[in-house]
């Protein structure tokens, strides 16, 4: 780094170099909005971009993201954007990863970055990374757009206190979006319709400049207690600040505590659960990710809950409603995501716990979060085929 590069920088009263220098952001999203902020970390000179995406380049992608060529089409996007945000600045160090974020992104990442972009284009992407930033305490920069309108939200996550959070602003609409992607069981639905929103680089450029330019400041300025959503019309250049109340029933943070714990730890249930657990008085866990607890047939009674237990129900269809012995649609089908220690000692002894991490509370002044390390197997023969999850598919606006 040559400090040419950045003598224009240097003019600006309130801009730290070296500030920006010791960043080290996440970008979650390389498409429309995610190739804009990648691009404007690099030129300001961002010490470290980690960026996820699991979506592969496609023909209509090329109007509207700049670090894509035509001959990348089919190519991965987080690769090939940073490849070409390194062109950019050589001295930013700039690291990819393909797939799903929800399984190739871990809280410990995420506890240990400055800030995290979210530039995807759904509700359930966005609650899931929502939910990981507030039990890591790292500050989230939502960023919506549609044709028109750009959204940006500023949630200033720390590990001190709660802060409103993503899901405190959102409407039941948005629930009723994802729940259309799922049975009434928590299976995924075989033909969901996914909306794709139509937009142009004016929208999302305008988009992603106004999400770092407010993460910029806050660099500056110093963090805020408080979460605003900034509106703006890019037709009129019409734009709004407006603030995000607490809601105190959130299903995104009315949970969580002030003080919080993250650790690690196996996955599989047994000795370490036993003594984490029952000899510590741990409360409930509450699975990041709901599992299947019952496959069962009405029809003719075979059942196959051993095979599939505590597998996640986001890894199946509505199919698995089918039994495939009698080939009647007569499966009892059930999903959980709370238990208590002593009942998944008891009765899930040997089995892997799925998702993510789980939460529970050592206290009532203390929570904590355990990382689930390791892949999901389960026990024996059953473990459910390596499906995805829909947590970066689908578009949904820009709430």
């Amino acid at each position: 780094m040559t400090l040419e590069r950045y003598a224009r920088h240097s003019l600006i009263d309130w801009f730290d170099q070296e500030a920006v220098r010791r960043e080290r952001l996440i970008v979650v999203g390389a498409g429309a909005v995610g190739n804009e902020v990648i691009k404007n970390l690099a030129l300001l000179g961002v010490g470290e971009i980690h960026v996820f995406d699991r979506d592969a380049i496609e023909v209509h992608n090329l109007t509207r993201s700049v670090l894509f060529r035509e001959g990348d089409i089919g190519q991965p996007k987080a690769i090939c954007a940073a490849t070409r945000a390194r062109e950019l600045d050589p001295s930013v160090h700039i690291t990819p990863y393909v797939g799903d974020f929800w399984a190739t992104l871990s809280l410990a990442a995420v506890r240990t970055a400055t800030a995290v972009f979210s530039c995807v284009d759904n509700f359930e992407a966005r609650i899931r990374l929502n939910r990981l930033c507030a039990l890591a305490g790292t500050p989230l920069i939502n960023v919506g757009i549609d044709s028109r309108f750009a959204v940006v939200e500023q949630f200033s996550f720390n590990r001190a206190s709660r802060r409103p959070c993503y899901e405190c602003g959102l409407p039941p609409a948005a629930y009723a979006t994802v729940a259309k992607r799922y049975s009434c069981g928590g299976l995924k639905r075989v033909a969901a319709a996914e909306r794709r929103i139509p937009t142009t680089i004016i929208t999302s450029s305008a988009a992603a400049s106004l999400a770092v330019s407010v993460h910029l400041r806050s660099l500056a300025d110093g963090l805020d207690t408080s979460s605003w959503r900034y509106f703006q019309d890019t037709f009129t250049g019409h734009a709004t600040r407006t603030e995000i109340r607490a809601n105190h029933e959130c299903p995104g943070c009315s949970d969580l505590l002030d003080e919080r714990v993250v650790v690690a730890a196996c996955r599989r249930i047994g000795a370490t659960w036993r003594g984490i657990g029952a000899d510590c008085g741990i409360g409930p866990i509450v699975l990041s990710d709901p599992a299947l607890t019952e496959v069962r047939c009405r029809q003719c009674g075979v059942d196959d809950t051993g095979t599939m237990l505590l597998h996640r129900a986001d890894r199946y269809d509505e199919t698995l409603a089918v039994c495939p012995h009698c080939n009647e649609r007569a499966r009892e089908i059930r999903v959980r995501e709370r238990f208590s220690c002593e009942e998944l000692l008891r009765d899930y002894a040997g089995y892997d716990l799925p998702g993510k991490f789980i939460v529970t509370r050592l206290d009532e002044a203390i929570q904590l979060v355990v990382e689930l390390e390791g892949d999901e197997h389960g026990r024996g023969e059953g473990h459910s085929e390596d499906s995805r999850s829909h947590a970066e598919s689908g578009s949904d606006g820009p709430a």
